[in-house]
């Protein structure tokens, strides 16, 4: 066996992995100005909704979902839904990948550092898709005539924190720096951001997983496999649905230093 080439790989893995967390925003307790840009690898939409699992193993887990791919730990969880049994419904949704929306941003004051990935759950999402089509505001990513977001993050009692999003007042350029340009367009592929796991890996950790919470079974607190969880696993607000009189198939989401020209930057989203 060459031992150069296990080198290589964790030198790989490792690389991956500290770039999710390089690039991948959170926001902060306080106040933070930042400015949404659009995607240079889908000009057209902004957004990518990617699907991870988070009580698989410890860490995080990419669904072959986010791409269509079949996912074995997927199909189980609908199966579970799909029974007509309400605990089936509950350990169904448990089990299931959750939903993480992700768009491309500047920190202000920061922008040297390169663009972010900020993600979020389905209620911001939609709070910043209702801010896009307020006429009053429009199409805030614009590089000439965008708008800066004022991001709030309060504590509260709650698993999670209060995000309160306010655009504001005018209008203005994304940048007039060469360097952010150029830094830009070095915007990785945000699913390049962490490994996606073979079906066969996804059996051996569902496997895994199962046999887990069989030796669990009786326990008096299993508080880290209820679905309230999953709410603060993801550090927001992410809706956990109820079981419907009628289990319904899940249904897919449509598709949905020197000073830089306007013009450049047109051309890059362009």
């Amino acid at each position: 066996m060459d031992l150069s080439l296990i080198k290589q790989k964790l030198a790989q893995l490792e690389k991956k992995d500290s770039g999710a967390s390089k690039n991948v925003w959170r926001p902060e307790v306080g106040k933070t100005i930042i400015r949404i840009i659009p995607y240079i690898h889908n000009k057209e939409w902004p957004f990518t909704e990617l699907f991870f699992y988070y009580k698989l193993k410890k860490g995080t887990v990419l669904s072959p979902k986010s791409f269509d791919r079949p996912d074995p730990v997927w199909e189980f969880s609908q199966e579970l839904k799909q029974t007509g049994d309400r605990e089936d419904w509950n350990a169904g949704v448990q089990i299931e990948p959750k939903g993480r929306f992700y768009v491309p941003i500047l920190i202000r004051g920061r922008e040297t550092e390169g663009v972010k990935f900020w993600g979020f759950g389905k209620t911001i999402y939609q709070e910043l898709l209702k801010l896009m089509d307020d006429p009053d505001y429009g199409d805030i990513t614009d590089p000439k005539v965008g708008r800066d977001l004022t991001i709030e993050v309060t504590k509260t009692d709650k698993a999670y924190p209060d995000v309160a999003i306010r655009p504001k007042p005018d209008k203005s350029e994304l940048s007039k720096s060469k360097e952010v340009l150029e830094l830009i367009k070095e915007t990785p592929r945000i699913e390049t951001l962490w490994n996606e796991p073979s079906y066969e890996d996804l059996k051996k950790l569902l496997a895994n997983y199962l046999a887990n919470e069989s030796e669990q079974e009786g326990a008096t607190e299993q508080s880290s496999n209820t679905v309230d969880d999953f709410k603060s696993a993801l550090d927001d607000d992410s809706d956990i649905p109820e079981m419907p009189v009628k289990a319904n198939q899940q249904k897919k989401n449509p598709p949905v230093k020197t000073s830089a020209s306007k013009d450049e930057f047109d051309d890059l989203f362009n």
